[in-house]
């Protein structure tokens, strides 16, 4: 069972007076995009109309314009599962947020619109989220519920939900699935990200419904990544196929964000060619310090990854695919 969650207090948020660009592009746009694009908020709306452009600078001119970075090295959990517990006892430098603005601002330069923002917990960099909140149009993060983001914060949260409570608990600590819940009750920013594993395989359908009940947008599934070196915790063939043909029959749910494309490619990575896959070619991944990365994590093999972005990949085709795709990415 995970250790109790520990704690800690985010940063204090700083302020700004500068204007940034998306901000005064915000102030030219922002009023006629409620009217055109009334389902998404207008900061999505203005990175939506610009994605095939952004797209066609990627292909011919081998620009990115997204990128994960990791904005904390430290987090205030121990899940039984993350794949990230190797790099947690790295101890990396915290910058400053004048550092961050100057990192912020070189991306936006390069071209970079749409922004993951990891951990560790990101929420113990408040200062970061709200910052980055203010330069880029779209920014996804994800948090395991024990500090709330403020309305600010006009993009996709993510929020951790493994399963009902005891099981959630279990692999997340005492009390996590309470904090998770009081924090974000009835906030259609947040979609639940739950967490495939031995532990929670029998409880996938539950969670749909713990959404419901949360009164948030929705679901998506993970399968739990393997760190390298460590198989201890591995799936069996016999467990990914139960996977997939519950994964498969959950994406008919209108509040489960994942089409059967996505899930299909997410859940075979054999079939996928991992040298060219999207996510880790053409989107820039970041420590916390600064450091470049691989991919979605330097200690998960490519062929045991079973998330989301490998199945995606392009988000035009993957949007073309299906809406609900778009939908995910997109508040």
């Amino acid at each position: 069972m995970a250790n109790p969650v520990d704690i800690e207090e985010p940063r204090e948020i700083v302020i700004r007076s500068k204007k940034y660009p998306e901000e005064r592009l915000a102030n030219l746009l922002d009023g006629a995009l409620r009217f055109i694009f009334p389902i998404f908020n207008p900061a999505s709306a203005r990175f939506l109309i610009r994605l095939p452009i952004f797209e066609m600078r990627r292909i011919l001119q081998k620009h990115p314009y997204l990128a994960v970075v990791h904005i904390t090295n430290r987090c205030n959990g121990n899940c039984l599962h993350c794949v990230y517990k190797v790099g947690l006892r790295e101890t990396r430098r915290e910058p400053t947020i004048d550092e961050w603005e100057a990192f912020f601002l070189e991306l936006y330069r390069q071209g970079v619109r749409a922004v993951n923002l990891w951990g560790g917990e990101p929420t113990l960099r408040m200062d970061v989220l709200r910052l980055a909140a203010r330069i880029f149009p779209l920014l996804l993060t994800i948090t395991n519920g024990t500090n709330r983001i403020g309305e600010w914060f006009k993009g996709r949260i993510f929020l951790s939900i493994d399963g009902p409570p005891e099981v959630n608990d279990y692999l997340r600590g005492k009390g996590a699935f309470e904090r998770a819940i009081r924090h974000y009750q009835g906030d259609k920013r947040v979609i639940i990200n739950s967490v495939v594993t031995h532990e929670t395989l029998p409880f996938i359908d539950e969670i749909p419904d713990i959404a419901k009940e949360l009164g948030v947008l929705g679901v998506v599934y993970n399968v739990e990544c393997f760190r390298k070196g460590d198989n201890s915790r591995f799936l069996t063939p016999e467990e990914y196929e139960k996977i997939e043909e519950k994964l498969l029959k959950l994406s008919e749910l209108p509040n489960v964000y994942m089409s059967k494309p996505l899930i299909r490619k997410m859940m075979h990575p054999e079939n996928r060619n991992n040298r060219k896959c999207y996510y880790g070619s053409s989107v820039l991944h970041y420590q916390s310090d600064f450091t470049p990365r691989h991919c979605y994590s330097d200690y998960v093999q490519c062929g045991q990854c079973r998330v989301i972005p490998a199945g995606a990949g392009n988000p035009i085709l993957a949007g073309i695919r299906s809406t609900k795709v778009i939908r995910m990415y997109l508040p």
